[in-house]
């Protein structure tokens, strides 16, 4: 009864892991939305409304680049950095440890962390995705004869439609709001006494498969609290995919459970939009 008790409280507050997922969204969508006017007119000053060669169309990226890669102001920051405070908060008072963690010396370290990967994946995302998509699109565009000013419209209808869509803001979100709850939660639960955690996927038809392979696998709760510190505290974003890389699911058959904790594949998100959690092994 106790264990179930738990995963009840856990699935509980794992609703409120996802309100701040949303509000984490909100934040960046609306930081985005304000940063999008300023971003097509310093396009459309430099094209001149119109794309007729790739070069041109790469400098003109790279212009606007710093406008809606840093769309996280002072005020965004602040409030970015509350709510990724009340998930870790969240997750430390499963096992009623907030005091705990008020004086943990790597709670302010990881919690600047997670917001410095944010705008290291708000940045990717312009940078090496929506940008190389409007490029790729363009010089298909130019080898049809389109002309330059409709292919410009595309552009910025591209940029415009992508920033809008608050999919793009969900997975960096869902990264920073699930890594700060489950932080709290291992760390909470190794300031209490537990020494393991459970893995715990949510089984439904959206399941994935890399959840499904994870699910009901206990881990020793230092590896996991090592490896949400040695993300968060890394100085160097692109490191986070050397900790902790996303693999895909059948890579997963080829690893084994101490391999699995080397190659840092054992704690949620495992992937984007990712709901599994982690659930107190009390045994």
């Amino acid at each position: 009864m106790i264990i179930v008790d738990q995963i009840w409280r856990q699935d509980r507050e794992k609703l409120e892991f996802e309100k701040d997922e949303d509000r984490i969204t909100d934040l960046l969508l609306a930081s985005s939305l304000l940063a999008l006017p300023t971003a097509i007119k310093e396009f459309d000053d430099y094209m001149m409304g119109k794309i007729d060669n790739i070069q041109r169309l790469v400098v003109g990226l790279n212009i606007i680049s710093p406008t809606l890669s840093n769309i996280q102001t002072d005020d965004i920051d602040i409030a970015y950095r509350a709510r990724v405070e009340d998930a870790i908060k969240r997750g430390a008072r499963v096992t009623n440890r907030e005091e705990f963690l008020k004086v943990s010396s790597t709670k302010e370290p990881v919690k600047n962390g997670i917001v410095r990967s944010s705008k290291y994946h708000v940045n990717k995302m312009f940078n090496g995705i929506l940008a190389l998509a409007i490029i790729k699109k363009a010089e298909k565009r130019l080898e049809q004869g389109v002309a330059g000013r409709e292919i410009f419209k595309e552009a910025v209808n591209t940029i415009e439609t992508r920033y809008k869509s608050p999919i793009y803001w969900e997975i960096v979100a869902n990264a920073s709001a699930s890594r700060a709850y489950h932080y709290g939660l291992v760390k909470g639960a190794q300031g209490a006494g537990f020494s393991r955690v459970i893995f715990k996927a949510i089984l439904d038809k959206r399941t994935s498969e890399i959840c499904k392979k994870l699910n009901g696998k206990s881990w020793l709760i230092s590896d996991v609290v090592q490896q949400y510190e040695q993300v968060a505290i890394s100085n160097d974003p692109e490191s986070i995919k050397a900790l902790t890389p996303w693999i895909a699911a059948d890579d997963y058959d080829a690893l084994s459970d101490i391999q699995m904790v080397q190659a840092g594949v054992i704690a949620p998100p495992r992937h984007a939009h990712c709901r599994s959690t982690l659930v107190i092994d009390r045994l």
